[in-house]
């Protein structure tokens, strides 16, 4: 397993990246434990309470990619040592506090709900739809497949190095979306391969555009670090904006 101390610098440097991300974009500071984006919402549902996780390694994963992933998702929803800060689920707080924003609800004096992120399946498939993907048709028929059609469940799809996923990679390095029946999913893939330059960041020198500060791999692998930075990303937008009506 990863160790705590990995983890520890894995939080740190997330952390860190989701500070200084907006100041480049926007010129502005922002602390991500007090403040939220300012984003409007459009009246549509939020996944609250539990969100249960379809996890889905596609192709064949290295251990360590497995590992970090894991201990990601289950930090979400732990306070950890209070001797040790910041922690990730101080900045999956600011996250839960965008139920408060909807339109109805009570803000003065309330505590948010909490959103309880939960891995309750997991499976591998080993290149069953090839080695090449699209989020148009083969996602959607793959997550037939493996959970046949579970309403209860949001697949969470993570690709493998040897795995190119249309549209990955190309100005995104993570992807969600809905199917039928405005079912979410997400897709992750590894850049180690196609995209280091441009989805390694900030373990990984920047190919093209703006040049941001690059750190060392905490967990010693720029491929699954790089991984949980794009799957932050992936699961608040999935959260927040499950059927591009939210936020």
């Amino acid at each position: 397993m990863a160790s705590c101390f990995s983890i520890c610098l894995v939080s740190l440097n997330l952390l860190f990246l989701l500070c200084f991300i907006p100041s480049i974009c926007y010129g502005a500071t922002f602390d991500p434990f007090t403040e939220k984006t300012k984003i409007t919402y459009h009246d549509g549902p939020i996944l609250i309470r539990t969100v249960n996780l379809h996890l889905i390694w596609y192709g064949k994963p290295k251990e360590i990619q497995r590992e970090v992933i894991m201990d990601f998702l289950k930090t979400l929803n732990t306070e950890g040592d209070k001797k040790v800060q910041p922690h990730i689920s101080r900045w999956w707080n600011v996250v839960e506090s965008y139920q408060l924003d909807m339109k109805g609800k009570p803000t003065i004096g309330v505590e948010s709900p909490k959103i309880e992120v939960k891995v309750a399946k997991a499976d591998t498939i080993d290149y069953a739809y090839g080695k090449v993907l699209t989020t148009q048709y083969d996602i959607p028929c793959l997550i037939k497949y493996v959970n046949h059609g579970d309403p209860n469940l949001v697949p969470l799809i993570i690709t493998a190095k040897d795995v190119s996923m249309h549209g990955l990679c190309a100005g995104k390095c993570a992807d969600y979306g809905i199917f039928e029946n405005n079912r979410g999913f997400i897709v992750i893939r590894d850049p180690e391969i196609e995209c280091p330059g441009a989805c390694g960041w900030p373990f990984h020198e920047v190919y093209a555009g703006p040049k941001g500060p690059v750190f060392k791999p905490p967990n010693k692998n720029i491929a699954a670090d790089a991984m949980v930075v794009a799957l932050a990303s992936a699961l608040v937008n999935t959260i927040t904006n499950p059927q591009n009506t939210g936020f």
